[in-house]
């Protein structure tokens, strides 16, 4: 069965694809120059677009939905 992808952000985007690849919300904060509460602040409602809540269901949904790469990161 088909489930719609819901749109994240392009940085919302970027933050799954670091947090998919094991980095901590510490790291990516440094590496993108924001405060660990912006990046936090972006996991959480990426969580909730998605309606995950853990960094395993994140990655199953980023292999589920394989193409959200193609779609969203233009």
């Amino acid at each position: 069965m088909f489930r719609k992808i819901p749109h994240l952000s392009r940085r919302e985007f970027e933050i799954a694809q670091l947090l998919k690849k094991g980095t901590t919300v510490s790291e990516i904060a440094g590496s993108l120059g924001r405060k660990v509460s912006s990046i936090s602040t972006s996991k959480a409602r990426m969580f909730k677009k998605l309606n995950i809540s853990s960094l395993v269901e994140l990655k199953e949904a980023l292999e589920t939905y394989k193409d959200v790469n193609r779609l969203y990161s233009r």
